[in-house]
């Protein structure tokens, strides 16, 4: 009997997409992420971490002016919106490739428990946006307790 081999069940599918974006890259000259709207916008992702006494939300906002950022919370939820102005071109100019994407996004996130919307606080910091919301008393009365076995 041979050596054991760890079995991983998505290496014939990655190796499968990479074959196909090689294709299509032949046929079209770029990938399909290369052919989406200019005016598309990714989404930033967010780390949501529950703490005893708040929630922390991060999220990373590479380029955006912090006066183009709005948020609003409610006991269960945060709303994150932010927009991407677009910079004037000069008419002399003339693209190469043009990755960079303008217009604005909007993400609602569920909140773990309920906070008190009056007293979040957020900061804007080398691009990454954290916000605190302090939990809610009757949130934290229902934070789990520590029994201990005899």
């Amino acid at each position: 009997m041979g050596p054991l081999v760890r079995w991983e069940p998505f290496t014939g599918v990655s190796r499968l997409r990479q074959e196909m974006n090689r294709l299509l890259e032949d046929f079209f000259g770029e990938t399909a992420e290369e052919r989406a709207p200019a005016e598309a916008m990714r989404v930033p992702s967010v780390d949501v971490i529950d703490r005893e006494n708040d929630i922390l939300v991060r999220s990373e906002m590479p380029g955006i002016d912090k006066n183009q950022i709005k948020v609003e919370a409610t006991p269960e939820a945060l709303m994150i919106r932010a927009d991407m102005k677009k910079e004037e071109e000069e008419k002399k100019e003339s693209f190469v490739r043009h990755e960079r994407r303008f217009g604005y996004f909007q993400r609602l996130i569920p909140l773990p428990a309920e906070v008190k919307p009056s007293d979040v606080k957020a900061a804007y910091h080398d691009g990454v946006l954290e916000i605190t919301l302090p939990k809610s008393e009757q949130a934290k009365a229902k934070q789990p307790v520590k029994i201990n076995i005899e």
